[in-house]
């Protein structure tokens, strides 16, 4: 008696290999409240939210930092360049600028994992660290009036 199937034997034990798998998944399944309620924890939930909501907020406040720098790039006065006009003038340059940063995160987070496989997590850290400390000064001496000129 064997059919597309295979045999009686092969089936029979198809069907109870199924029926296995059903009454397991039966036992674990997670809206059950009878089964699963002490394993629910508000706080796991709130964290589950809290970091992708966050990414939001951070992500959010970047754009508006980026409009500001785009205000400041327009101005003769705040600029300090001498290419503010074209700023002003084109919307294909604003909108350059503002992908750039979009580009540039999108790097940083491609390539922020083999960094970390390669290092470490701990020694990543320290050169993120060590990295934004230094930009950060180099950000800081860009600012003063003696390298006007």
């Amino acid at each position: 008696a064997t059919g597309n199937y295979g045999t009686s034997t092969e089936k029979e034990n198809l069907l109870s290999s199924t029926i296995l798998f059903a009454d397991q998944m039966s036992d674990s399944n997670p809206i059950d409240n009878n089964t699963n309620s002490s394993r629910y924890n508000r706080y796991n939930t709130l964290l589950i939210f809290l970091f992708p909501a966050l990414g939001g907020l951070l992500f959010g406040y970047d754009i508006g930092a980026t409009s500001a720098v785009l205000t400041q790039l327009k101005s003769k006065y705040y600029s300090g360049v001498l290419w503010h006009e074209l700023v002003y003038n084109s919307s294909f340059l604003q909108g350059l600028i503002t992908s750039i940063g979009m580009l540039g995160a999108m790097l940083g987070s491609l390539t922020c994992f083999q960094i970390a496989d390669e290092l470490g997590r701990k020694r990543t850290l320290i050169v993120a660290s060590v990295l934004f400390f230094f930009g950060s000064i180099v950000e800081n001496v860009s600012g003063i009036s003696s390298f006007d000129g």
